[in-house]
């Protein structure tokens, strides 16, 4: 915490957007997205997406069938959820991307770099 914190709404809104940004920019957090991605993934995985009901309580028993249901498991990835961790992955591509041609542009970086920042485009194109 800061010794002197913004008084004002937009000296604390400035410090959100950089809290923000430095969450985005961070390997952690590109971790932490994949590992949710990749859990997410397994179970609409297991899961066989969009079938009738009946197919599920064949497969699964009826009362597990209303569960996968109710709880929207049977269209996985349609759900909001699975959508919110690719649009953050999304946005932690860009702010990386952002970051790596700033990089470049100023010249801080020497010419291997330009790997990283190839690397960071094609991810995105292909997320896209």
């Amino acid at each position: 915490m800061p010794k002197n914190p913004p008084r004002t709404f937009s000296g604390r809104l400035v410090q959100w957007i950089d809290r923000g940004w430095i969450f985005f920019t961070t390997l952690k957090t590109a971790i932490i997205l994949l590992i949710i991605l990749a859990a997410f993934a397994m179970v609409g995985t297991f899961v066989p997406q969009n079938k009738p009901f009946e197919a599920y309580v064949t497969q699964f028993g009826e009362p597990w069938a209303k569960i996968i249901t109710f709880t929207g498991l049977d269209a996985y990835y349609g759900t909001f959820i699975f959508k919110l961790v690719l649009v953050l992955l999304g946005i932690r591509i860009l702010a990386c991307l952002l970051v790596r041609i700033d990089r470049v542009i100023k010249g801080k970086r020497a010419p291997r770099y330009w790997v990283s920042l190839v690397t960071h485009i094609a991810g995105l194109v292909i997320f896209v």
